[in-house]
């Protein structure tokens, strides 16, 4: 896609199917370009043309995918709930509308041991006379290809699988019904041990076997995102982080204590 900056009544699309680039006649001027691509992030640019032009992008692989294959097995995310059309900003959206709760949407890789981050917040603009989640619940899921188990931010704390709940783990509630208070949410997993942090803060320390009671912690698992609302709401995760390398879990856990 390309769209005028110097002349902003200029919009152009070019679709191709099954070929590698594309080539467009437009006026000299200043353009935004968009490059879309299923599976990959997409690509924008600015560009100003005073003659013939060729420029060449190389895309990048989307983090998320339909389908991962762990422990030799298929796992889906239900990502038509999803909206990645940010995640070259690190930022992907879904909302109880869209069909997002308890939709995973899961990262291409799998392991172990990981440390994975999040700014989530509650996005949806409010308006007089409509019932709304009062607390809505965002984070992360797990899957072995046969169970799966999830841990999420809530309020003051986290909930996890089985709807276990720990509050009070901060002195200020989050992601509520009117405030919207930003949650930083993150967790880092070395064999049972699960470090939990909030807005920065080591909060909580919780056995693997708690988290995720019917996965082992020795296994490998594919990593998504996850939400929870039961009334409108809308959510965004941005600033996603993700490594399974062990040194820089390692870190991690050794810098936030």
């Amino acid at each position: 896609m390309l769209k005028g900056l110097t002349n902003k009544a200029l919009y152009y699309e070019v679709a191709t199917a099954g070929v590698k680039g594309f080539a467009a006649m437009v006026p000299a001027g200043k353009y935004e370009v968009t490059i879309t691509t299923e599976g990959y992030q997409t690509i924008l640019d600015t560009i100003t043309i005073t003659k013939d032009v060729s420029k060449k992008y190389t895309a990048s692989l989307s983090q998320f995918v339909e389908k991962v294959k762990v422990n030799e097995k298929e796992v889906k995310s239900k990502i038509t709930a999803w909206n990645t059309e940010n995640e070259h900003l690190k930022e992907v959206t879904t909302s109880y509308d869209a069909g997002g709760k308890t939709a995973p949407l899961y990262f291409n890789k799998t392991a172990k041991d990981f440390v994975m981050e999040a700014t989530i917040d509650y996005t949806t603009i409010f308006k007089t006379g409509q019932e709304y989640q009062p607390d809505l619940m965002g984070g992360f899921v797990f899957n072995d290809g046969t169970n799966s188990g999830w841990i999420m931010a809530r309020k003051s704390g986290i909930v996890y699988t089985g709807w276990e709940k720990l509050t009070g783990l901060i002195d200020y509630d989050m992601l509520t019904y009117p405030d919207k208070k930003t949650a930083n949410f993150a967790i880092a997993k070395v064999g049972d041990e699960v470090s939990v942090y909030l807005d920065g803060r080591l909060v909580e320390t919780l056995k693997w076997s708690v988290i995720a009671p019917k996965i082992n912690a020795k296994s490998e698992v594919a990593i998504g995102l996850y939400m929870v609302a039961d009334k409108d709401a809308d959510i965004k995760f941005s600033n996603i982080s993700i490594s399974t390398d062990a040194n820089v879990v390692s870190s991690y856990i050794s810098t936030n204590k």
